[in-house]
């Protein structure tokens, strides 16, 4: 992705996987998030994925039209204060409203 860029390597997915035929469902992982942007997860991700390129990677994928369903896993809110909490929340959001709107 670094090399190649989101764009390129999520147009490749889409192809290869052939998501232009079949209904697609994101099951979304937030440990994949940085901990900066998601801290109250449990097996946080040193350089993970920023929520800009998660929400770019979603375009995409609305893009297709086949985009059916999502689902949201491994926020723990008892990881960390209540700012990572809210921190962790606002990230959430951001993605679920790409999601919806």
């Amino acid at each position: 992705i670094t090399r190649r860029g989101w764009s390129a390597t999520i147009s490749e997915l889409v192809e290869e996987m052939e998501l232009l035929k079949y209904p697609i469902h994101i099951s979304f992982d937030i440990d994949s998030v940085d901990p900066s942007e998601c801290p109250s997860t449990g097996t946080a991700v040193p350089d993970g994925l920023s929520v800009s390129n998660v929400i770019k990677l979603i375009r995409q994928i609305k893009e297709t039209g086949n985009l059916v369903s999502m689902d949201l896993v491994e926020f723990n809110p008892l990881i960390g204060d209540d700012s990572d909490v809210e921190t962790t929340v606002q990230s959430i959001r951001r993605v679920m409203r790409e999601i919806v709107c």
